[in-house]
């Protein structure tokens, strides 16, 4: 028994060393494929409204003058908004600033500016520090407009900051430094975190498994659901994202999803109270001042730049403050106040149960597109003379550091 114990044992060892050689083999392979060059991470990772928004803001040919940042109630703005603004259908993957903003600041002031929205769905504090973090130390604007609502901050929806597609994708693209770690909220998470990094560290392979397993997961539906449609007329598409079932499938958006002017007589009003109220409640302290955190480093990060930094608090119908706890809306702007003051920022309130009527909602926080017309111009009216007078002023730096290195040569 002992013999056969002994046996056993040595070629189970023997198996164990034959795996991890031929895994440090291929770990070296790719390591030294990905040093090449030939490997780009970005192009690898799922191509969805993250990875089309950071792809179209690395291709501007300028600086915007003011980059905006918020959730779907954002989208609303640069979406059905505009559409409905312009008069003619827009393509929402590439179309990624708000014209109308452009438009109502250059009448106010006579000041033309360009803008560009990260408009998410979902989006946290945490998801907008990221993608500062990464995009805007190089293509730095003279605003940021960061339209927020209690949701970004408190929402019992999101695990942890690190889980949603924006911090993992400019985890994978970009060096988060302190934002990672803060992204933990247990010590269990912290410590897996920690034990996760080391490993990524050490092998090639662990860093860019999640790029890796997307391009297989690419290469599958380019080759299968082609065959699949082909024998399954009847299926429209046989996998719909989220049929796979994890976080990370590959499921790429199209370069153009076309959205016409809104027809009033077609807009979809849901009853999302409900879910509002579990976003809301209970109260989680950890996730709450965790993205408060966030939201800090967001500001530190454009006063270090003199980028200047105007915080709009967006409407929400009247009902949706019913689904918070009591005294949570006036602790939250007072907080936001607080962590604005402290930077220097600037805090524009447009909510307004009197302004915005229920009538200007599809559900209980976001606007129809000729709501989102209503609130463009109220939030032209309060930021045109801070963006005017800051765009200037960056352009006039830009043009003496031009100047200046011309004198230098």
């Amino acid at each position: 028994m002992t013999i056969r114990f002994s046996q056993s044992f040595k070629g189970f060892r023997s198996r164990a060393l034959v795996a991890l050689l031929l895994f440090a083999c291929a770990d070296l392979s790719f390591r030294a494929y990905a040093d090449s060059g030939r490997f780009d991470r970005f192009e690898a990772a799922n191509h969805r409204w993250t990875w089309w928004q950071t792809k179209v803001y690395r291709e501007l040919p300028y600086t915007p003058d003011v980059v905006m940042f918020g959730s779907s109630l954002l989208t609303r703005i640069v979406n059905e908004g505009e559409s409905t603004y312009l008069n003619r259908t827009v393509n929402v993957t590439k179309h990624n600033r708000s014209r109308h903003l452009e438009d109502a600041i250059q009448a106010n002031t006579g000041v033309p500016i360009k803008t560009y929205a990260f408009n998410l769905p979902g989006m946290h504090a945490s998801d907008a520090a990221v993608l500062v973090n990464a995009l805007l130390r190089d293509k730095t604007p003279s605003t940021i407009i960061y339209t927020i609502a209690p949701r970004d901050f408190l929402d019992n929806l999101l695990d942890a900051p690190y889980a949603t597609e924006p911090f993992e994708l400019m985890s994978h693209i970009s060096d988060v430094g302190e934002l990672a770690p803060n992204a933990r909220i247990t010590k269990e998470e912290k410590f897996s975190f920690f034990l996760q990094d080391f490993y990524d560290r050490l092998t090639a392979l662990g860093n860019c498994k999640t790029e890796l397993a997307t391009i297989f997961q690419r290469k599958w539906r380019e080759t299968s659901l082609p065959v699949l449609e082909a024998h399954v007329p009847t299926v429209e598409h046989p996998l719909t994202p989220g049929v796979v079932g994890i976080r990370t499938s590959a499921f790429d958006y199209p370069d153009h999803l076309n959205l016409p002017p809104e027809d009033v007589n077609k807009i979809e009003h849901i009853n999302n109270f409900q879910c509002y109220q579990f976003c809301y409640q209970p109260f989680r302290p950890k996730i709450y001042n965790a993205q408060l955190y966030y939201l800090d480093y967001i500001l530190k990060f454009a006063h270090e730049r003199g980028v200047n930094v105007i915080l709009v608090n967006m409407p929400l119908r009247k009902d949706n403050l019913n689904a918070m706890m009591p005294n949570f809306w006036e602790m939250y702007k007072a907080d936001i106040k607080k962590h604005a003051a402290q930077y220097n920022a600037q805090f524009v309130d447009l909510f307004d149960t009197n302004e915005f009527a229920d009538k200007d909602f599809c559900d209980t926080v976001h606007l129809t597109g000729r709501g989102s017309i209503k609130l463009v111009d109220k939030m032209a009216n309060a930021v045109s003379t801070s963006v005017a007078s800051q765009t200037l002023a960056h352009s006039a730096g830009r043009s003496s550091q031009v100047a200046g290195r011309s004198q230098a040569h």
